[in-house]
């Protein structure tokens, strides 16, 4: 009997081989009550199939950060996931000891062939490569931006005119090897990732501005870069390199410096980035070029720190990195994109396609609701008498943003669509913004109306009436708030937004129910919560509604009414 259902379980689960998970399946199955039923094969398939089902959706990102010590939201992860597959370019700010570096490390480490090895060939390697600590076979580069950077030649080096030598930096060598990795390889290519630490310690704008400028010229048929990165202007005599190493005790083979370089579409660049004191602001430039996301939320009451499981990790690694791996590399036609599929211009169309079209849905066709296109249009609207408008490359990162997060692979986990939209306005929009009060307090008030779920009409109102209204609708109570009042209701809104995201916030925890569950409620009551029929009278009930319930996109309403406290108080204020 024991080998009979042997063969019916690996028959189920397509191989013979049994990983960590199986294990506990099995074993769920051997004890649980049911177990009678074990001569009906029917009922044996259908349990162990539920078993498998439910162990698979617990091997998701959220688990994987988990396993490794460190708790992220579901939303976040999803964020920062289709950012990075979007535009390649992704900026992490916020409080310190959030988690900001670890994110892009743990990411960075699990689709590294040289970190997670997948022969035994491979594992020797990583293994001698670890003991001698020696990353040049890693996939992930992690720098320390210090401050006295004031050029490119920390990252880029220099050539040498006493020497006749060009001074080589880890950076140069590691784009060389993505380059080369992507030249050799195409379709099957790895990802990149350079991972600039406290970024800001010194001018992005000084030391990065060659990449700045690189990453806005487009891209190619081939999805390069299409300006080019300039480096020397020296030509190599006969049979001479101006690269050439004297330490040959390596024996790695030296790939030679060019005059000039192309990005390749499987770079990918994270920053962490701190403010205070010491640090210096982001430019607009930067932050318009750059995925832009918060790490400020704390929530004590969902931090449950557990003990680090790297078997559990292992296991998780095993199962999702290569599903990972291919949605990354974005083929099309059989060709990797990566991260240059934003230069595809069929890509973008079939994006903002999408966003035009209108939901379906009873409650949508009740209150004729707007496609996410035309509240984008809106905004924009808005904002552009005051400067403040973004254009058609916005537009086209947002579409195509929105078009993965709603679409993100089962590991990471989904978006809806008014969640996609408003972590793309904060992340795309709200970073703009920076002034005194004369400039910033009518944006930021409209922007607040916008958030709404249920929109107002500004026609013939005057600004304190526009204000009136607003808060109204947020407190019942018509008048201009407080800073103890924005405070209040700030406080309330990251309360009640903590409260709707508590079962996301269980995903990550190995006792909790099945992740895959998890996502379908958290996402369920996000559209519940997001299409409610309009209220046409106020009643008595109306005081108890959760503010969150009054917001279409709560994150970006929680920053507006921030950065609007913020003004009040010092009379200035910025996104950072």
């Amino acid at each position: 009997n024991n080998k009979k259902l042997q063969n019916v379980y690996h028959k189920i689960i397509g191989r013979t081989n049994m990983n960590y998970y199986d294990a506990d399946a099995f074993l769920y199955w051997i004890i649980d009550d049911n177990y009678k039923e074990e001569n009906n094969p029917k009922i044996l398939n259908e349990k162990i199939d539920k078993k498998l089902k439910e162990e698979q959706a617990r091997k998701t990102l959220a688990n994987y950060f988990q396993y490794q010590g460190f708790y992220f939201d579901q939303a976040l992860i999803t964020a920062f996931y289709s950012a990075l597959k979007t535009k390649g370019f992704v900026i992490l700010s916020g409080l310190t000891g959030t988690g900001k570096t670890k994110l892009a490390q743990l990411f960075a480490e699990l689709l590294c062939p040289n970190c997670n090895p997948q022969d035994e060939q491979n594992t020797q390697v990583a293994q001698n490569s670890s003991e001698n600590l020696n990353q040049s076979k890693c996939t992930h580069l992690f720098l320390s931006v210090r401050p006295d950077w004031r050029d490119s030649k920390a990252l880029l080096g220099y050539y040498n005119p006493i020497t006749g030598k060009y001074e080589r930096t880890p950076l140069l060598d590691f784009i060389l090897k993505a380059m080369d990795d992507y030249n050799k390889n195409k379709n099957n290519a790895s990802p990149y990732f350079i991972i600039l630490d406290e970024m800001n310690l010194s001018h992005v704008e000084y030391y990065f501005a060659d990449f700045l400028s690189v990453l806005e010229s487009g891209r190619d048929e081939n999805y390069w870069t299409k300006e080019t990165i300039k480096l020397h202007n020296i030509d190599k005599k006969e049979g001479e390199s101006i690269d050439k190493k004297e330490d040959t005790s390596k024996k790695e083979e030296t790939i030679p410096i060019p005059k000039e370089i192309k990005l390749p579409p499987n770079l990918y660049i994270i920053g962490s980035v701190n403010i205070d004191e010491t640090t210096y602001m982001f430019s607009p430039k930067v932050l318009d070029r750059a995925f832009t996301i918060e790490f400020r939320e704390v929530n004590f009451d969902n931090y449950n720190p557990s003990e680090i499981d790297r078997e559990k990790a292992k296991s998780i690694i095993e199962s999702i990195r290569n599903d990972l791996l291919e949605d990354l590399r974005n083929k099309k036609n059989n060709k990797s994109r990566f991260c240059g599929a934003v230069a595809d211009k069929e890509e973008i169309k079939e994006a903002l396609d999408s966003i035009k079209k209108k939901e379906n849905t009873e409650e949508n066709k009740e209150r004729s609701e707007k496609s996410i296109f035309d509240k984008l249009k809106e905004l924009n609207q808005h904002l552009q008498p005051y400067d403040l408008h973004f254009g058609y490359r916005v537009l086209d990162e947002i579409a195509l943003f929105i078009k993965y997060a709603t679409n993100a692979p089962k590991e990471v986990g989904e978006l809806c669509v008014e969640q996609a939209l408003d972590f793309a306005v904060l992340m795309k929009v709200l970073p703009k913004f920076h002034g005194p009060r004369q400039k910033l307090e009518r944006p930021l008030w409209l922007v607040l109306g916008w958030c709404l779920k249920n929109s107002i009409k500004y026609e013939n109102k005057t600004f304190d009436n526009l204000i009136n209204e607003i808060w109204g609708i947020l407190t019942d109570q018509k008048k201009r708030p407080s800073i103890e009042d924005l405070t209040n209701v700030i406080q309330k809104l990251k309360s009640e937004l903590n409260n709707r995201s508590k079962n996301e916030s269980q995903e990550a925890n190995p006792g909790s129910q099945p992740i895959a569950e998890n996502q379908n409620q958290a996402k369920e009551e996000s559209r519940e919560s997001t299409s409610e029929p309009h209220q046409t009278e106020q009643t008595s009930n109306d005081k108890k509604t959760p503010i969150i319930n009054k917001f279409k996109y709560p994150r970006t309403a929680i920053k507006v009414l921030t950065m609007l406290r913020q003004l009040y108080e010092t009379g200035f204020t910025s996104f950072a």
